[in-house]
């Protein structure tokens, strides 16, 4: 089977790059190119694209403006295609809040960085055009409505309290605004997320997250103590470490070399956490994405004491991640997504 897939983008340079690259595929072929939002509405009375990658800044229409009408029209996965600027990250995750499925940076007019985006590109689009239902991607992507309801003290965390932490890549940010707005601030426990995202666009989606939760979520920053009924985002372009100070567990970014392919590593904070005097208040939740970050931390983590969860294969966006995770026999609990706040409010009371 070939997939079908329509380009989307005002610039020369990235129409030409986009489609040469996905037309080197024998899976794939670009059936149509659109410069800017409104041409791509035409294209769509006459063509069905099995996937979408859509430019955001355009003239005439833009891709913001564009991605509702788009999503309405074909219930197909769209892949944003990015700059890699403050700008670019918050016009991004707004998109991934109305329905896009996932994002990678634009080429910037450099050969030089083709391969780069080529295997970026390749990766995604294959990831996305296996996704089982299709019917429902308005669904399966979109963010809820803001919540405003906010505490103005989170205190440290106590010996009692529960670290539960997020590894997760690929079909992330819909999966986690999900999840998110459904965890209570009456739970004695704190979180943190490891979110496979370039620098700039972590601030933008933590920004986006705290909107939609009556937990605070904000981007990590070096020396934050966990505090309960708060979220810390891994930085993007950085790790996320955990260690003990005299003040509590405190977060710390370090610059280390890519571990995994990854920085943020999800495998980085696991082991981080397995190595605290607190192993058996770690909860683990490994969930979609590809590749296998993060199943090595998971196996420490349990064999330290703590609870382990993989999001399940039907509800995953890309079962990479936690399948590595399962194939290790080192995960306690198997949840669907919908299901993961309930399990992990069952945990942290029973404990």
């Amino acid at each position: 089977m070939t997939y079908k897939v329509l380009v989307i983008d005002d610039s020369r340079f990235a129409r030409k790059t986009i489609a040469s690259i996905i037309n080197k595929d024998p899976l794939f072929e670009v059936v149509g190119i659109a410069t800017d939002g409104q041409d791509a509405l035409n294209k769509l009375k006459v063509i069905t694209p099995d996937i979408i990658t859509l430019d955001l800044e355009m003239p005439i229409m833009d891709g913001i403006t564009a991605l509702p009408e788009i999503v309405k029209k074909c219930q197909v996965p769209i892949l944003i295609v990015s700059s890699l600027s403050k700008e670019g990250a918050d016009i991004t995750i707004n998109a991934l809040s109305l329905g896009a499925a996932d994002f990678i940076t634009k080429p910037s007019g450099s050969a030089l960085e083709v391969p780069v985006i080529e295997k970026e590109l390749m990766k995604k689009l294959k990831a996305l055009v296996n996704l089982k239902t299709k019917g429902d991607i308005s669904d399966k992507f979109c963010f809820p409505r803001d919540i405003k309801i906010k505490k103005d003290y989170y205190p440290v965390i106590e010996h009692t309290s529960k670290i539960v932490l997020f590894g997760i890549s690929t079909g992330g940010p819909s999966s986690l605004a999900r999840i998110i707005p459904k965890l209570s601030l009456n739970l004695d426990a704190t979180f943190l997320i490891v979110q496979h995202m370039p620098e700039h666009f972590t601030k933008s989606f933590a920004e986006r997250l705290d909107s939609i939760s009556e937990l605070s979520v904000k981007e990590v920053e070096d020396g934050d103590v966990l505090r309960k009924g708060a979220i810390l985002i891994a930085r993007g372009g950085s790790h996320l470490t955990l260690e003990q100070s005299k003040n509590g567990i405190i977060a710390r970014l370090n610059n280390d070399d890519k571990m995994n392919g990854h920085k943020p590593s999800v495998d980085k904070m696991y082991f981080s956490a397995a190595k605290l005097n607190v192993p058996n208040k770690i909860i683990s939740i490994i969930m979609t994405g590809m590749g296998s970050d993060g199943a090595e931390g998971t196996a420490a983590i349990h064999t330290k004491g703590g609870i382990t969860i993989a999001q399940n294969e039907e509800t995953c966006i890309v079962y990479g991640m936690p399948k590595a995770a399962v194939s290790k026999g080192v995960i306690d609990h198997v949840a669907a997504l919908d299901d993961i706040p309930i399990l992990l409010s069952k945990i942290i009371q029973e404990s």
